[in-house]
């Protein structure tokens, strides 16, 4: 056997009891099985498995042993040359955000799947090829992140344990953004339409920004949820964010459709262009896409330069109110989102939006405007695309390479903004943008010089 066959199973009778079966079929040396043990502050899933039973090819069991976030098939006697793992999921919550938002949701009408925290992955073998099959009541509507059709094949473990499986009465609709299937999945009481008019604005905004849509198929999921507007996942091929019912949409709620560019920018900044160390390199992953998240809005003419302005202001006072600020440099904020520092991991979130714009700043000075935070994104997603991932050391060589200047002004800015923990004068960054804003937020643009008023514009609307 070369590849991996992941099923999961519902009936009427589990859905009214809130159980999903899994099983996953493998190679026989494949006996270990992993459960991430951090995944979007969710709690570790496999306290909410049971049932587990193994049997190879033969039809003989296997002793199954579970200990912390592991599994391990015990496989001595065994002459087949497979291995299947069934167990049960009991899911925690019928409603997003009844314990937390990353975790399956699962009633008699609906189900949501997050295959992060559905289904145990074998260790070290994340690039065995595998096969999805979905059973579900035939009236039962069933999409995933790979199409409508109940069996799918998927290029490796790793996409497929990072995708998502939509089940029941959500309200299904397709749209074609330039030659790319969006699939929408919609529950709950809220302008669905235009959301969804929105959303094309902003795919098609993040698209002439990096370039075409990394996958040919995408599946976006918009639901109901009892915690507060708006908190999002991203996947393989798909998103999700959670939409209070009768959240109003009409005049633009910017909660709303940032998370959603937010979620959206993932699938270019995490989900394929992605960090080779395993500690993250999340002021990139999440902090930048804060910028070009919001920097997308404006260039899709959803929100004007000066709400661009008031999200630095929001996001600068956050930034000098958090209490690990100045002091925790790139390696601090990384080790915050291991150690569940809610401090140092929002960091990344709040510095790195300002990092994104002084490194803007400065490529373009050191190469007369020819390069940007853009470009360099670009080139980023250009060589580290569909491959193992970057180094921080790569993303500092890049900086070198597109500026031309092995002591410019952008590595200057790279290490002591994006490596460094010091102090960013962000008073002098204000007045160079010419951003002016009163206690409350309501920001103003001031006349600047013609060649920085036009890097502004550019900076604002994440053009190279």
């Amino acid at each position: 056997m070369n590849h991996a066959i992941y099923k999961l199973a519902v009936d009427h009778e589990s859905l009214r009891s809130h159980r999903a079966h899994i099983s996953i079929t493998v190679p026989i040396d494949m006996n270990v099985f992993e459960a991430p043990e951090g995944y979007g502050g969710a709690p570790l899933f496999i306290q909410y498995l049971s049932d587990f039973h193994a049997i190879d090819t033969l039809g003989v069991s296997l002793p199954v042993t579970v200990q912390g976030a592991c599994v391990t098939v015990a496989t001595p006697k065994s002459t087949g040359n497979s291995l299947t793992l069934t167990y049960t999921y009991n899911v925690p919550q019928s409603k997003a955000g009844e314990i937390d938002l990353s975790l399956p949701t699962l009633d008699a009408l609906h189900g949501r799947f997050d295959n992060n925290l559905t289904f145990l992955a074998p260790k070290n073998r994340a690039d065995l090829s595998a096969q999805l099959v979905i059973s579900a009541p035939a009236e039962i509507r069933v999409v995933s992140s790979w199409g409508g059709n109940t069996i799918q094949n998927v290029e490796t473990i790793k996409k497929l344990v990072g995708g998502m499986i939509v089940l029941g009465n959500y309200r299904i609709s397709q749209r074609t953004v330039r030659d790319h299937s969006v699939v929408f999945a919609a529950r709950g009481d809220y302008d669905e339409e235009l959301l969804k008019q929105q959303f094309v604005k902003v795919l098609e905004s993040q698209c002439d920004i990096t370039g075409s849509f990394p996958s040919p198929r995408l599946l976006g999921v918009f639901q109901n949820s009892v915690v507060d507007c708006c908190k999002g996942t991203s996947l393989t091929n798909g998103f999700v964010v959670n939409i209070p019912s009768g959240t109003k949409l009409d005049p633009l709620n910017f909660e709303v459709i940032g998370t959603i560019s937010h979620e959206l920018f993932h699938q270019w900044n995490a989900m394929q262009v992605i960090p080779a160390d395993e500690e993250g390199a999340y002021l990139l992953t999440e902090g930048f896409t804060n910028y070009f998240a919001v920097a997308a809005l404006v260039r899709a003419e959803l929100i004007p330069p000066e709400r661009f302005a008031r999200f630095l202001w929001r996001y600068r006072k956050l930034l000098e109110n958090n209490p690990r600020y100045p002091g925790s440099d790139f390696s601090a904020m990384n080790s915050g989102f291991t150690s569940k520092d809610d401090d140092l991991s929002g960091l990344a979130y709040q510095k790195g939006p300002f990092v994104a714009v002084l490194l803007d700043r400065a490529l373009r000075e050191d190469t007369a405007g020819i390069e940007s935070v853009t470009s360099w994104f670009r080139s980023l997603m250009k060589r580290y695309q569909g491959s193992s991932g970057y180094h921080v050391d790569d993303l500092r060589a890049l900086t070198v390479e597109l500026s031309g200047k092995v002591d410019g002004k952008a590595l200057q800015e790279f290490d002591r903004a994006f490596l460094g923990g010091e102090a960013l004068d962000l008073d002098e960054l204000f007045s160079w943008l010419g951003i002016r804003c009163d206690d409350q937020g309501n920001c103003e643009l001031t006349p600047l010089p013609l060649p920085r008023a036009e890097w502004r514009r550019k900076l604002f609307s994440a053009q190279p």
